[in-house]
């Protein structure tokens, strides 16, 4: 019997493979996510924790990486954030994607938006500039709510940029799309109490609170 191979993959054309081993190699975000980014990024608003960082990484290094490193590189930079959260006591959230150059799969970089209270932004931003020696591989910047309209009559705004990589989903919602480059692995994601599934439990939180109220009124009226 022969004993299976323990050995690292080679990465040499891996921009043109539509999956690694578990891993799809994307060149877009699906509608559906692109979807679940819009949910997100207004249901932060319902959590009153409205989206008022954007954060840009490009890190030097990147075109070093394997694509499988890459995914250790973003998932520490997300830890980061989240533990800035932790240890100041504040609920953190993000919605996230990755870029990079068409074809070639190059120039990798990472785009957040998250919550930051202003008391602590500057702190923020102190720190995030340490994480690269205080170089310009990290941007920081302000983010809101606004829209837009360009020239082209498309918008834009700030999640609108995240999922630029969506030309299906940018024709349906009339926002300016930008041909991505290959990604392995997930191309965009969320934090865990922005999903799909918690924001359906806090719609059903509030329609069963809705219903129940409504119903007491209606006892209370009958008496």
């Amino acid at each position: 019997m022969r004993a299976k191979s323990t050995s690292a993959p080679s990465w040499n054309g891996w921009q043109k493979k539509p999956k690694i081993g578990k891993r799809k190699v994307s060149r877009s975000i699906a509608p559906v996510t692109v979807g679940h980014m819009f949910n997100a990024w207004h249901f932060a608003k319902d959590l009153k924790l409205p989206f008022n960082r954007f954060v840009t990484i490009r890190p030097i290094i990147i075109d070093n990486l394997s694509p499988a490193e890459r995914i250790v590189l973003w998932d520490d930079y997300k830890n980061k954030i989240a533990q800035f959260a932790r240890d100041n006591h504040f609920e953190h959230i993000n919605v996230w994607s990755r870029e990079s150059t068409r074809d070639t799969g190059e120039a990798e970089h990472l785009h957040l938006l998250t919550h930051i209270p202003p008391s602590l932004q500057e702190a923020f931003a102190d720190n995030v500039a340490k994480w690269c020696g205080d170089t310009d591989e990290i941007d920081v910047r302000p983010a809101d709510y606004r829209l837009a309209r360009q020239p082209s009559g498309r918008l834009h705004s700030a999640i609108t940029y995240l999922a630029k990589n969506s030309p299906s989903a940018a024709k349906f919602r009339n926002f300016t799309y930008r041909l991505g480059g290959p990604i392995l692995g997930k191309r965009a994601g969320w934090s865990r109490n922005l999903s799909p599934a918690a924001i359906a439990r806090a719609e059903a939180r509030h329609l069963i609170k809705t219903e129940f109220g409504h119903d007491r009124a209606i006892r209370s009226d009958l008496r």
